[in-house]
């Protein structure tokens, strides 16, 4: 089997490669993250510079074009000009600039604005004394920063001073990096050259090593390995080559003793196999067990399969001998009645190690076998509850069809009966989705407020019609004190509605059937009792399997489709309760719907 590599190209690369790669891209960001570091440094430098000088010198400016404007002299405006000229030169600003109190430019560095209305930009503003700042982006998508002095006389407003200073750009901080620290850049990239030109060196014996096993990871195991001696230049290439020499002399030797990793490998997988719930066993081309877990031995009712026969242990579930070359599967019965097991055994020939080998599985499948019985029983019910109300609710339609009939009191009975006949075949096909909605985990519930006694009511109409028919004695008890719970409604009178049709069904004519709910214990119990048929032990658990129908003859001669009690019981654990069974043969049977109240 050969190894597969990876697809990476980079992963490809000789040795020394990748480590001088990686040598250099860590070194170089590095040397770029100290770069941008210097930039930003130089950026808030200068950007703390500027303002700061902005900030001295437009204060002393602006006592100069106070002063100005105090004195009503012939060169007041050349006075005030060249205060603002001076302030510009010296911090390097845009523009300088005197506003009046009308809004309008009384001086200017650039003499054409003068006179023209001064705009309002919109900003970040902060306050720094008696001097605003304004920082906010110009006509060219460059940000400035407007420092704003007001002037005043006795406090009476003459004007404001106003100086703007281009904001620096991040490219001009960099460049301004750049130019200040070439040595600080230039000699660490010239001592990570020369590092990366000793690491070469140091790692090419580690180069040529990866060489060779890589091949040797390429080179299926049938396959004579080679590896070859390096120059012996470095303490690590002596190393590798005493290791080629010994693997050398090995190669030739007889085969080692597994060692303690691979005895306990081994017994890890047999502890795997042991533990598994199929039967798993080996046998030879004679059909004797090589090898059989605990399971196998449990199914065939065996203590010791060691150097067993399994052919004839199987007896006629056993393949025949012309099938040895292919897999096969069989079932195999054992015991009777209800100790009856169903086996299913497969067979696969193994194609490895001594010819005639097989590997054997056995898997206990009564249920599943039960599974598809109580299947087969649903589908014979379900195509008597779906045909039989069929046949009737076509032959009375038919009937009304020909017109044949004219009394109006048989029209009416042949409507009712199309209608009960519907009704029925409704209700089984609800039956059905909803068990759909069973196995898909979709049935849900919708819980309003309820009065018991009033759903109690309710259920019991329903059912007395059944109860009248067999003249059966029907008792109903509600609880001693009005209860209001949170419930689906229509669901959990269903179930009461299926368990009190069960009674009706099961019981003989002249019985007798209670419906009796109390309050227990923060529960509220609902118990329908009868004094029908009663249902055996072993069949108390699985009635509420789907599809399931009793044993009993009398039971399987009255129609039923075996899903009415899962269904009651699911809603009930929907609700956080249960349903629970009390019952013998022969003395009825009581089954007790369990709700929490709250």
């Amino acid at each position: 089997m050969r190894i597969p590599l990876s697809k990476n190209p980079f992963s490809r690369q000789p040795l020394a490669r990748r480590v001088v790669a990686y040598y250099l891209f860590f070194c170089v960001a590095a040397v770029a993250w100290l770069l941008v570091g210097s930039a930003w440094t130089s950026y808030t430098l200068h950007s703390q510079r500027v303002s700061d000088s902005c900030l001295a010198r437009l204060g002393q400016t602006a006592a100069t074009v106070k002063v100005a404007l105090l004195r009503d002299n012939a060169d007041k405006s050349q006075r005030i000009a060249d205060a603002l000229h001076q302030l510009q030169r010296s911090v390097d600003a845009k523009s300088c600039s005197v506003v009046d109190t009308q809004g309008k430019f009384a001086a200017h560095t650039d003499p054409d604005r003068v006179g023209e209305p001064v705009g309002e930009p919109v900003g970040e503003r902060k306050q720094w004394g008696a001097i605003e700042t304004i920082r906010y982006e110009g006509a060219n998508g460059r940000y400035k920063n407007e420092y704003r002095a007001a002037l005043s006389s006795d406090g009476a407003a003459l004007g404001e001073l106003r100086l703007t200073v281009d904001e620096m750009r991040g490219v001009d901080a960099f460049s301004m990096a750049v130019s200040n620290t070439p040595t600080a850049v230039l000699a660490p990239l010239v001592l990570i050259f020369i590092g990366a030109l000793a690491l070469v060196r140091m790692t090419r014996p580690l180069d040529e090593m990866q060489d060779q096993l890589t091949r040797a990871a390429r080179t299926s195991k049938t396959e004579r390995l080679e590896l070859d001696r390096l120059r012996p230049a470095t303490a690590t290439a002596l190393g590798w080559n005493r290791l080629v020499e010994e693997l050398s002399e090995k190669s030739t030797a007889e085969p080692a003793a597994p060692t303690p990793e691979v005895d306990r490998r081994r017994s890890g997988f047999e502890e795997i196999v042991q533990g598994l719930s199929d039967g798993v066993a080996v046998t030879d081309a004679a059909g004797r067990v090589e090898f059989a877990n605990r399971a196998i031995a449990a199914l065939l009712g065996a203590e010791e399969l060691s150097d067993q026969s399994l052919v004839e242990l199987l007896g006629d579930a056993a393949p025949s001998a012309d099938t040895a070359c292919r897999r096969t599967v069989s079932e195999l019965r054992r015991g009777e009645g209800e100790a009856e097991r169903v086996l299913r055994v497969a067979r696969q020939p193994l194609t490895e190690g001594k010819a005639g080998r097989a590997l054997w599985s056995l898997r206990d499948v009564t249920q599943q076998k039960l599974v598809e019985q109580a299947r087969d029983q649903f589908i014979d019910t379900a195509t008597h509850e779906l045909r039989t109300p069929l046949s009737n609710i076509r032959a009375y339609s038919e009937t009304l069809a020909t017109g044949d009939v004219v009394d109006l009191e048989a029209v009416k009975e042949f409507c009712t009966i199309i209608n009960s006949e519907a009704t029925r075949l409704g209700r089984f096909v609800d039956d059905l989705l909803t068990i759909s909605s069973l196995e898909v985990g979709a049935l849900t519930i919708e819980r309003h407020n309820v009065m018991v006694d009033r759903l109690l009511s309710e259920a019991a109409m329903k059912a007395k019609p059944l109860m009248e028919q067999k003249q059966i004695e029907f008792e109903v008890q509600a609880p001693a004190k009005p209860i209001e719970m949170k419930l689906d409604k229509d669901k959990i009178a269903a179930a009461i509605t299926n368990l009190l049709g069960n009674a009706a069904k099961y019981t003989p004519e002249g019985g007798h059937v209670s419906l009796k709910a109390t309050a227990q214990g923060g529960e509220l119990r609902i118990a329908v009792a009868d004094t029908g048929l009663g249902i055996g032990e072993d069949e108390h658990t699985r009635v509420f399997e789907k599809f399931f129908r009793s044993a009993d003859e009398r039971v399987r001669d009255t129609t039923g489709t075996g899903l009415g009690l899962p269904l009651a019981r699911e809603v009930a654990r929907l609700h956080d309760g249960d349903i629970t069974l009390e019952s013998k043969i022969g003395q009825g049977s009581t089954f007790t719907l369990t709700l929490p109240i709250g």
